[in-house]
């Protein structure tokens, strides 16, 4: 809310879409919009930023700790997420900034540069540009 840029977050559970748009609206950020879809079909090239915040891990996670069970978790489905992760990474314009909160949970693909990394409660934020 104080900068011009514009945010565009993707979740694939409806109702976490529609509280993030209340959310919004409640707090006056205009600039924001929230997709519901899977974020392997958008076109993450035509983003000059990109923030993840542990994406896929929730897969991995005790049924206890998993958001709820609206969405498949496997550990054979995460291995293909990070699959896909990693080639759409890899597929990132020079210059794309991507910005990671407790890991993406792969290796940044070749041409990816850390330019910062600090630690953050528990882990770590890492600033990464695609070179």
């Amino acid at each position: 809310m104080t900068t011009e840029a514009t945010f565009v977050g993707v979740e694939q559970r409806p109702h976490l879409v529609q509280i993030a748009r209340d959310l919004a609206s409640e707090l006056g950020a205009e600039t924001a919009t929230f997709l519901c879809d899977d974020a392997f079909t958008i076109d993450w090239r035509e983003f000059t930023s990109l923030y993840f915040f542990n994406p896929f891990a929730e897969a991995i996670f005790p049924e206890a700790v998993q958001i709820d069970s609206t969405v498949e978790c496997t550990e054979q489905g995460y291995d293909l997420v990070l699959e896909r992760l990693a080639r759409k990474l890899a597929d990132l314009q020079r210059g794309t900034r991507v910005v990671v909160y407790h890991s993406v949970g792969c290796p940044m693909p070749e041409g990816f540069r850390c330019l910062d990394r600090q630690l953050s409660g528990h882990s770590s934020l890492e600033l990464w540009v695609r070179e």
